[in-house]
């Protein structure tokens, strides 16, 4: 059982008040994703996650890496419609009231999103690759923020 202070603790988290503040944060984790991927590679790699007769790892890196290409462009113009001067800090954790269905479906998105970070946690610890538990946590705490901008958000296109 979480202890109610916790809990109180949690629902006080905002989102920065200088909406540019969580664009450049989110867009820096973006474009060094691929150097996140190196590390992720070489460190599976030296940890023996990789069979010794096992083909090179540049193949998935370059798969990566192409990857990144194609949906880099498509995260960071979703990051910026998200942030795009959102006027104060939202809770974390909230709920927009009169927005239900709103709040709703975006709480889905994002819970799908939250659930592919957390499911890649158990590799991470299992090989003990820090880099990736860095980037995991990045990543879980950006889409904690861009959450909580999308479902407070006054209007779609604005």
């Amino acid at each position: 059982m979480i202890p109610a202070a916790t809990i109180r603790k949690l629902r006080q988290l905002q989102t920065p008040t200088p909406w540019w503040l969580l664009g450049i944060a989110g867009t820096l984790l973006i474009l060094v994703q691929p150097i996140f991927s190196v590390l992720y590679y070489y460190w599976n790699l030296r940890m023996g996650a990789y069979p010794a007769h096992a083909d090179s790892i540049a193949i998935p890196i370059f798969y990566a890496f192409v990857s990144w290409v194609i949906l880099a462009p498509i995260a960071l113009g979703g990051l910026w419609w998200a942030v795009w001067k959102h006027p104060e800090a939202r809770p974390v954790f909230g709920w927009n009231r009169q927005r239900p269905i709103w709040s709703g479906v975006w709480t889905a998105v994002f819970v799908l999103l939250y659930a592919a970070c957390v499911f890649s946690i158990p590799g991470a610890l299992r090989w003990l690759n820090l880099p990736e538990m860095v980037n995991i946590t990045l990543w879980i705490g950006l889409l904690l923020c861009l959450r909580a901008v999308v479902i407070f958000k006054r209007s779609v296109i604005a």
